[in-house]
């Protein structure tokens, strides 16, 4: 009996490990790796600043209106900087879901994902973000 009692919490901790979606599956993207998703997301997905400078379009948070930044590679690549080469320099990192800039924009970080999306935050409020690269 008590074996029994120990295989549950065993299974129960095991699904606890799991992410599950609203209609009860697993995650998608909890099944591989971070640099197996890397991997795909490097092949597969747009990857922001790839093309150099990128847009970004964003609720402005204080207003029903939109706000655009503009975040171009600077430094040799290793900064990001608001709308222009000689705009605030910030710092760009890569995490497994996102690139983060920080700096480029006073009080403003993006977290730009592969593919378009993403998401801004501005104090302690978080908007969804769809970026894409500057073509001119």
């Amino acid at each position: 009996m008590r074996s029994i009692a120990v295989a549950a919490a065993a299974a129960l901790l095991a699904l606890g490990a799991c992410e599950i979606t609203p209609t009860g599956d697993t995650r998608p993207d909890t099944r591989f790796s971070a640099s197996s998703r890397q991997l795909f997301q490097d092949t597969y997905q747009e990857i922001p600043f790839a093309q150099g400078a990128v847009y970004v379009i964003a609720p402005d948070g204080t207003s029903d209106t939109m706000a655009t930044y503009r975040l171009v590679p600077c430094g040799g690549g290793d900064r990001i900087c608001g709308d222009s080469l000689h705009g605030s320099a910030g710092q760009v990192t890569r995490g497994a879901e996102f690139f983060e800039v920080r700096g480029a924009y006073p009080g403003r970080t993006f977290r730009l994902s592969p593919g378009g999306d993403g998401y801004m935050l501005q104090g302690n409020l978080a908007v969804p973000v769809a970026w894409d690269h500057d073509e001119s």
